[in-house]
């Protein structure tokens, strides 16, 4: 068997059988072949994304922020990787305080490959350039909030199986991170409309 088809058989077991596939892939989790699956991922959001751009009308953007855009494109690209070490770090630190037998390998195999629905977004993409008006921007939208539900079950199955823990464990993992990151802007907002509050009455006032 190839490993082409290989391949083709994880991402189709992950998108359509991800208990099984999971359990399976926890005995040595591939590394290598999720990186190579990330990378063709985010490698074609570029394209997607620029060829999107190109097709935009040039006065929307003009040069300058269609240059912009190129730049942001191609940062995104490379933030992807670091978002996937430093998140797949927090994971699997927060797994192991859960009692996740998995190694750190196991949690970046499961953050990247929960990433795979991902690749549904560029036929839903590839049709919105059909559309007009609202159309055009509420269909890609709704696709990439079911899309990313369909990520966080994912990810939630591949931490549950990869660290060999139950699902309500699982689920503490996943989402105690996103809590603490939303508890702590709050903090931090609070605290900036509190100093401003504070700091009201000493603030001249305009002349009439």
């Amino acid at each position: 068997m190839s490993s082409h088809t290989n391949l083709l058989e994880l991402v189709y077991g992950v998108l359509f059988d991800p208990v099984a596939t999971f359990r399976r892939l926890a005995e040595s989790p591939p590394l290598g072949t999720t990186f190579i699956l990330i990378t063709i991922l985010n490698a074609a959001a570029v394209l997607m994304g620029l060829f999107t751009l190109r097709l935009a009308p040039h006065e929307v953007f003009g040069a300058v922020g269609a240059g912009l855009s190129v730049g942001i494109a191609l940062g995104s690209f490379f933030l992807w990787y670091v978002k996937w070490l430093c998140y797949g770090a927090v994971l699997h630190l927060v797994a192991q305080l859960f009692g996740g037998t998995g190694h750190a390998r196991a949690t970046l195999v499961a953050y990247g490959l929960a990433s795979l629905p991902g690749l549904f977004m560029f036929p839903v993409q590839s049709l919105s350039l059909l559309f007009t008006g609202k159309s055009a921007g509420f269909i890609p939208g709704l696709a990439s909030v079911g899309l990313f539900i369909w990520s966080v079950v994912l990810l939630v199955v591949g931490m549950r199986e990869m660290h060999r823990m139950e699902t309500a464990r699982a689920l503490a993992v996943v989402f105690l991170p996103a809590v603490v990151l939303i508890v702590l802007l709050a903090g931090l907002i609070g605290l900036a409309v509190l100093g401003l509050i504070t700091a009201a009455p000493s603030l001249p006032l305009p002349p009439l």
